[in-house]
């Protein structure tokens, strides 16, 4: 593959991942967490920006270590001059020097040219890569603190910079960082890799490690041990100190003599000369596109572990504050179903009344529906009765009165248990739920608008309508089985023949009296008077009745056994919504959103492996 093409391709990757991250972004919920993470990913977006900037750039390899290690004295080495001042007693390096090929300019590398002191040379190893001599970390001294520097340093920091400082001697900027560890810490994130410098007595420094492990994200290490010429090879012990997960080659080397050595043009010394082969096989051009992705992807995955670590720390909370929120509304929706399942069985009249008139509707004109019709209608019948016998205006207006109150009752007799159910309610037990939730809720960092009194309200009174909703389709569909259960054939032919057969024996009795016994036997029987025909009109009312009560006491039981079946409260299940369901929404974003954390991280190390397998092919 061309470099162009590698380029491009490397571009597109760079891209994807920024895609992915924004995406990533912009599902963040309302979460202080998420907006820590949100500040990190952006300030990574700036470095993404500086590394698409110097793709076409030679790698720039950091030379960084603590006071008096020979630093710079390696520097001289490593490109045959004395471009670097070395000290032994005090550092000597007091800002940034950056050694390069001629024609190459800091600007090239998104580095501001005042914070460095430029060094232009035509050396070999130059071709492939720039030298930056880092300052020392452990040492507080402010070296040179000139207006330049200042200006510099402000903006690596991203300080806002003043166009005319450099036109003002005497200005300065007060929040320019004036003293060595400032200055290193601003150019150590424009160094693709980091050559280590220690000595046996200063390998283990604190202060030391602490810097290099900063920056361990964002470049590649390579360690030198100096003083090849009088120091004991600890880089065994020097090995045990780094992470395990950051393997990384170790020389030890004499600076002065490979320094020496090349200036009278005479072989290096072999660990030294391996090193500088080393640099120029590992961090040469042909390695630049690997290694400033796989930089990339270690500072975007060390990103996001920091990421991952601020949301795991309130995770828990966030995990008990979902739970408490889940089992509150819970006890709610409980205490709401069995209020409506006890509302509905109260109001078993009501579902009888509406079971009789289905069953009536569905048998049509039979003769026990009519006698079904007729006692669903009694009121009115009497009602009516009532007016054709009314004789004065304040008895019309009683009975207009008292059909009025039975039309509006009829009206509401679908939804008295709708009532029944959304008055019961407990203000003091929402109250009592939201209190301590939101004590969970600042523990967790969420925010406790979901918990608000009229935002429980309104959640409370969705979770009433769509459960009044639920129940009362699942008391149709139970009223629907009952209407196919006690309409069948059979029930309708032991109820139609049991009151047609009383019926007939009080016509046949009077119709033999009428029609046979007063005329065709030898003595005629009288014709029976008024009171037998008032007789039998008593006896085939008083059957229709206890059929009538028969035939609703039997729906009264099914509807009872029906009902508890479907609106059992263990059956019932969540309410759709439900109070404290904005808040469970809230958590279940923010579970995702870490999870998609861990998903990036994964995909980042995929894409890691993917690199080394190509690195040890191409190696090989």
């Amino acid at each position: 593959m061309t470099e162009a093409s590698q380029l491009v391709e490397l571009e597109a990757e760079i891209d994807l991942l920024a895609e992915r991250l924004r995406r990533w972004l912009d599902a963040a919920p309302a979460w202080p967490p998420a907006a820590r993470c949100r500040a990190l990913i952006e300030r990574l977006f700036g470095r993404i920006d500086q590394l698409r900037a110097r793709l076409s750039a030679p790698l720039v390899v950091g030379v960084m270590g603590g006071t008096g290690v020979g630093k710079s004295l390696l520097v001289n080495a490593l490109v045959g001059e004395e471009v670097s001042a070395a000290g032994k007693m005090r550092p000597t390096t007091d800002r940034p020097r950056l050694i390069a090929r001629p024609g190459l300019t800091p600007q090239m590398l998104g580095i501001p040219s005042e914070a460095v002191t430029v060094v232009s040379l035509d050396h070999p190893l130059l071709a492939e890569i720039i030298l930056i001599d880092c300052p020392d970390p452990d040492t507080s001294d402010t070296g040179d603190t000139s207006d330049a520097a200042d200006a510099g340093d402000a903006a690596l920091r991203g300080a806002p910079s003043d166009p005319g400082a450099a036109s003002r001697p005497d200005a300065r900027s007060p929040s320019a960082p004036a003293d060595n560890l400032s200055r290193l810490r601003a150019i150590v994130p424009h160094c693709d890799v980091l050559l280590l410098v220690s000595t046996q007595q200063k390998y283990r420094s604190a202060a030391v490690r602490r810097e290099w492990i900063a920056a361990a994200p964002s470049a590649q290490w390579v360690f030198v041990q100096t003083h090849a010429d009088r120091d004991a090879d600890i880089r065994d012990d020097w090995r045990r100190l780094l992470p395990a997960d950051r393997p990384a080659d170790l020389f030890f080397v004499d600076s002065a003599a490979a320094l020496e050595a090349s200036r009278s043009h005479r072989p290096l010394p072999g660990e030294f000369a391996a090193l500088v082969e080393y640099l120029r096989r590992s961090f040469g051009r042909a390695a630049q596109t690997r290694l400033r992705h796989s930089n990339l992807l270690g500072l975007t995955d060390h990103a996001l572990q920091r990421c991952a670590e601020l949301l795991a720390a309130q995770m828990p909370a966030v995990g008990q504050l979902k739970q408490q929120a889940i089992e509150r509304q819970q006890q709610i929706e409980q205490r709401m179903t069995a209020a409506i399942e006890r509302a509905a069985l109260d109001d078993r009249r009501g579902w009888e009344q509406e079971l009789l008139g289905r069953i009536a509707q569905r048998w049509g004109a039979s003769p026990f529906s009519l006698v079904i019709r007729t006692y669903q209608s009694l009121g009115s019948i009497l009602i009516g009765l009532g007016v054709a016998r009314a004789r004065s205006a304040a008895q019309l207006i009683l009975m207009g009165g008292i059909a009025a109150w039975r039309k509006l009752q009829q009206g509401r007799r679908a939804s008295p248990f709708d009532e029944a159910a959304a008055a019961f309610i407990d203000e003091q037990l929402l109250n009592e739920s939201a209190l301590i939730l939101r004590g969970f809720a600042y523990e967790a960092e969420v925010p406790v608008e979901a918990l608000h009194a009229d935002a429980v309200a309104r959640q409370t009174e969705q979770a009433v309508v769509a459960a009044l909703g639920r129940m009362r389709r699942r008391i149709d569909e139970a009223l629907n089985t009952l209407v196919r259960r006690n309409s069948g054939w059979f029930v309708r032919g032991v109820y139609e023949s049991a009151w047609l057969g009383v019926v007939g024996l009080v016509l046949f009795r009077l119709g033999k009296n009428f029609f046979y016994d007063s005329w065709w036997p030898a003595q005629p029987a009288p014709i029976e008077g008024v009171h037998a025909y008032l007789a039998g009109v008593f006896w085939v009312l008083a059957w229709s009745a206890v059929l009538i009560l028969s035939f609703s006491g039997r729906l009264r039981r099914s509807i009872a056994k029906q009902l508890r079946g479907p609106l059992s409260p263990r059956e019932s299940g969540p309410v759709s919504g439900g109070p404290f369901r904005e808040l469970i929404d809230q958590c279940e974003r923010i579970e995702e959103f870490a999870a998609q954390c861990g998903r990036l991280r994964i995909m980042l190390s995929d894409a890691a492996r993917k690199i080394g397998e190509n690195s040890g092919r191409t190696a090989s």
